[in-house]
């Protein structure tokens, strides 16, 4: 079974993060983009768990690895695409990966 599993009417965009994982192993960082409501955070979420290999931890946002920026708490796009840069860079500098959606 797929980690992707329960993602519903995203296969190109499965594809696109399968392939981007089996050559990169999820080193880099990904942007998922698209209208509210598609399920990009559920895409990105299950993306952090097959990367993180921590399907409890992803859920429940606990994973040290993992910081998810929420356009609910009042950060706009702008000042959540600076946020995401800044922790893009210090993952990658330290061999880590990055999701984010917005």
């Amino acid at each position: 079974m797929s980690v992707f599993s329960g993602v519903v009417g995203q296969a190109a965009a499965i594809a696109a993060l399968q392939g981007q994982l089996a050559r990169t192993g999820g080193a880099g960082a990904t942007l998922i983009v698209g209208p509210e409501g598609v399920g990009r955070f559920l895409l990105a979420r299950k993306a952090a768990e097959a990367i993180l290999l921590a399907p409890a931890l992803v859920e429940a946002g606990r994973h040290p690895d993992l910081s998810v920026l929420d356009a609910s708490a009042g950060i706009d796009g702008v000042r959540a695409a600076s946020i995401a840069q800044r922790i893009a860079s210090v993952r990658r500098r330290a061999g880590r990966t990055s999701i984010g959606t917005w």
